[in-house]
């Protein structure tokens, strides 16, 4: 059984890579660590909490960092809605944010199971690197961390940097510089294929259960994102990640040399990667650029299933 911690600012695509975790068999979530960064810490943890209880998991939630390591605060609220779920509804339960903090918690699992924990990071890398500068051993007890954030042609923040590296630069550099072993699910991949209109319908065809409905109003409120930014698809960027380190085949690319910009006036938080080993260093982080659209739709309509019976 796989050990994992989802790291995560949930968010909608947040929503649909949790619940994506939530629903396999093959892997045991020790816990969900939250982070300030679609939305204020608070917000976050107050979600990822009511999306463990409302899709029927009971999973502990450890609250992080509420601000970057250096630079001033940015969130992505007018993206993802004043409660970071846009038009999802979440029931609330009675769990409580556990008094550990996700520093402390996230370096005792990585003790515990050394070299066997992988964490999905699908927020800003705070958390990570907070853990990193604290506990120097937590980098070689941790088998490997699949990111959401980056990319190599584009940004969605400014053109050149992606949100959760934008959003703290400084923290996603540690982390590259941590030796920690890495997959990097940037906009290269996240957004080389998405799901239109007709693949939504044709996924909610029949879907009749309570937590399907939430899941198509999730997919609508992200196609409604990607139209507003000149797009026909709803790109699940998080979703990415849970499936590239879990699906071994799934995502497509090569390893080389990456490193983040933190000094310059256009590139602030771009991930630098080094296609050609100019620098001639370790090419040490995994980067997907691309996925087979069916192979994404298979685990969607598995997910699916999956919820469609649970909610029954």
């Amino acid at each position: 059984m796989r050990k994992i911690i989802v790291d995560c600012d949930p968010g909608l695509d947040d929503l649909v890579a949790l619940i994506n975790v939530m629903s396999r068999e093959d892997v045991e979530i020790l816990g969900i660590t939250t982070v300030a960064g679609n939305q204020l810490l608070d917000i976050c943890t107050k979600n990822a909490l009511a999306i463990t209880h409302t899709f029927g998991k009971h999973i502990p939630v450890y609250a992080g960092a509420n601000a970057p390591l250096m630079r001033e605060q940015v969130i992505a609220g007018e993206i993802h809605g004043e409660n970071g779920m846009g038009n999802v509804v979440l029931q609330e339960g009675t769990a409580k944010v556990e008094e550990e903090s996700a520093f402390s918690f996230l370096n005792r699992m990585a003790q515990k199971y050394p070299q066997e924990l992988e964490i999905i990071a699908i927020g800003p890398l705070t958390n990570i690197a907070l853990t990193l500068r604290t506990y120097p051993e937590f980098a070689k007890n941790t088998k490997k961390i699949s990111i959401m954030g980056g990319g190599h042609e584009k940004g969605n923040v400014t053109p050149a940097a992606e949100f959760n590296f934008y959003a703290d630069p400084e923290a996603a550099k540690a982390v590259f510089e941590s030796g920690i072993p890495l997959l990097m699910c940037g906009l290269d991949i996240t957004m080389c294929e998405g799901f239109d209109a007709a693949d939504i319908k044709q996924l909610m065809t029949g879907q009749k259960s309570p937590l399907n409905k939430m899941i198509e109003i999730a997919l609508q409120d992200m196609l409604e994102i990607g139209i507003r930014f000149g797009y026909q698809y709803a790109f699940v960027h998080d979703l990415i990640a849970v499936i590239a380190l879990l699906e071994e085949d799934f995502a497509k690319g090569a390893c080389y040399h990456v490193d983040i910009e933190t000094k310059g006036e256009l590139t602030y938080g771009k991930s630098v990667v080094d296609m050609e080993h100019i620098t001639g260093k370790e090419k040490s982080v995994f980067v997907g650029f691309s996925f087979e659209k069916e192979k994404l739709m298979q685990e969607m309509q598995r997910m699916i299933g999956y919820y469609e019976i649970l909610g029954k």
